[in-house]
């Protein structure tokens, strides 16, 4: 007990703390070597079809894609017979990372929901049959 309290007396004088990754004593007002090694770096570069998602064009896309597909998740609708028009999403068929010339094209663009979408991910395909001429001709029947 006694041992306790020569240390909190040697802490508040001297202006130490442990560090909480490595546990080596160090000055109140510093940072330990071992945080500022794994710190990680917050300057990361924006890829430019990062910046293209939060434009005008991109946001009207959107919602022509949306209406277009009924406002429901196709994945949902043709594989499962579900129909889910929750947190709703378009997907680019072919990733933006790859074919950057496809973003804004219909036939490259699926409404889906945000589950389907990030099960799909950059895979470049659907796993499902997909005919977006067809899909103008459903109508639901509730």
């Amino acid at each position: 007990m006694c041992g306790y309290f020569i240390v909190a007396a040697l802490f508040f004088f001297m202006r130490k703390k442990i560090c909480g990754r490595c546990g080596k004593f160090i000055d109140q007002d510093t940072q330990c070597n071992c945080k500022q090694t794994t710190m990680p770096n917050n300057n990361k570069k924006i890829r430019p079809e990062q910046n293209e998602l939060h434009t005008q064009r991109w946001r009207k896309k959107r919602l022509q894609i949306i209406q277009r597909d009924n406002g429901m998740c196709m994945r949902c609708f043709i594989k499962y017979n579900y129909i889910n028009t929750e947190d709703l999403t378009v997907h680019h068929i072919l990733s933006r990372a790859k074919h950057p010339e496809l973003m804004y094209e219909d036939e490259n663009l699926i409404c889906l929901c945000s589950t389907c979408n990030k099960q799909l991910g950059t895979k470049d395909k659907l796993d499902f049959e997909w005919d977006p001429k067809k899909i103008q001709t459903i109508e639901l029947k509730l």
